[in-house]
């Protein structure tokens, strides 16, 4: 009995995940930052409660990698310093959910370090854990968000990373915009227009606020047509933001200023951002040393093109993309760098799964020019994906709460006997 009991579960699970092809949902798998404009089509409160899975796995491979010196392998801004095998930038899994106003996001997962520079993370560490009300009025759409989620700065940081061409951002994009923070935001969109502010712990701690302050961040933005916060599309659209965050830490205080930019005409994108951060010490630290000594200027910004094509089988998505980054305007050293990706990526030709390969050419302006060009295959799984309905999970309690899982009494509900004195139906 117990096993018919378990062949009926894993029968009746199966059914519900495969499921024929749909529109896009509104449950991304890695949408980071909740309440873009355009990235969630389905913007009416839900009235049945409904809980879906996520996962996320990206896998590289290096079949060339210019640093070939067995001893002192240079490394710098942008570079991962890969040498030749395989390599897991992310993976990462959770649960996305919500009932009438109500949404929320909760994911757990690893990642690699951007570059040999960055702070390596935690084996296992929380991505997203946020809540979020979203209503609409005559005025427009109101989401307010509270949690572990992304600050409405740069445009590319608040793309999901399952829909990133090269599946890294670019340089300038990791080191001079701001990750994920705890804290509040508010975002309004009326027809055109947007609007964002938010008020973060700024230290990037789960467990408090470990500055004396907190930061602000705001964003103004104007959109029309399609998502302004993906490229793998062919929907026209046209989006541009600008942003500025003021951050107190111990012993600086940075202030950082952007401004971006994302058109698309017929499946042909272009994107363009830039950033600078302004990094001031303190004249009198007295808890702990600053990270600069003066007033340092950090800038850089990116330009990329690419085109989208559907196909009988997925979708190709073929971009260049150069990114630039100085972390210091006064210095002419290595700290000068761009970097020219170019490549393919071959977007669900099996359901969930994306594929691509291309070419990195790193260039070093300043100081002492350090051959690490590379070549990377990656592929990728997303469910749920922009191309198929995910499993809702009360969906499926649901309906194995319809009917009990095995009938035990060798008679079939509909032909046993009506009781006495009561007419059968």
């Amino acid at each position: 009995m117990q096993a018919a009991r378990a062949f009926w579960m894993a029968t009746h699970l199966t059914s519900l995940a495969v499921l024929v092809p749909s529109v896009a949902h509104a449950a991304d798998a890695d949408r980071e930052v909740p309440g873009v404009p355009g990235s969630e089509p389905d913007l009416q409160p839900r009235w049945v409660p409904w809980v879906t899975p996520n996962a996320q796995l990206q896998m590289w491979f290096t079949p060339y990698d210019q640093d070939r010196d067995p001893q002192a392998d240079p490394g710098g801004y942008g570079d991962p310093e890969l040498d030749t095998g395989f390599n897991i930038p992310r993976a990462r899994i959770g649960f996305r959910g919500g009932f009438k106003w109500v949404d929320f996001n909760v994911r757990l997962g690893t990642s690699r370090p951007y570059d040999t520079l960055s702070e390596v993370p935690p084996a296992v560490e929380l991505i997203d854990a946020w809540a979020r009300l979203t209503f609409e009025s005559v005025a427009g759409i109101t989401r307010i968000t509270m949690g572990e989620h992304n600050i409405p700065f740069s445009r590319e940081q608040q793309m999901s990373s399952n829909d990133l061409i090269f599946q890294e951002r670019a340089v300038s994009t990791h080191w001079l915009a701001p990750q994920q923070d705890l804290g509040a935001s508010i975002r309004h969109d009326w027809t055109y227009l947007g609007a964002a502010v938010g008020v973060y712990n700024g230290g990037g701690s789960l467990l408090g606020d470990v500055d004396p302050g907190v930061m602000f961040a705001g964003r103004l933005e104007a959109h029309v047509g399609g998502d302004t916060y993906r490229t793998n599309s062919q929907t026209n659209a046209l989006g541009i933001g600008a942003s500025y965050i003021y951050n107190k830490e111990y012993a600086s205080t940075t202030q950082r200023v952007g401004v971006d930019f994302l058109g698309r005409i017929v499946g042909l994108t272009l994107m363009v951002e830039g950033q600078m951060n302004f990094v001031t010490p303190d004249a009198d630290p007295t808890i702990e040393l600053p990270d600069v000594y003066s007033v340092t200027k950090r800038w850089g910004g990116f330009a990329q093109l690419s085109y989208y094509k559907e196909l009988g089988i997925g979708a190709i998505e073929p971009a260049v993309r150069f990114s630039y980054f100085d972390d210091n305007r006064d210095l002419k050293d290595n700290g000068d760098v761009g970097i020219l990706h170019a490549g393919l990526s071959w977007r669900e030709p099996v359901p969930f799964m994306d594929f691509g390969a291309g070419y990195i050419a790193r260039f070093e302006f300043q100081g002492v020019s350090i051959p690490n060009d590379s070549v990377r295959v990656w592929a990728g799984l997303r469910y749920p994906s922009r191309n198929y309905v995910p499993l809702n999970l009360v969906d499926v309690f649901r309906r194995m709460g319809e009917k009990p899982l095995m009938n035990t009494s060798g008679v079939d509900s509909e032909d046993k006997p009506a009781k006495k004195g009561k007419k059968a139906k």
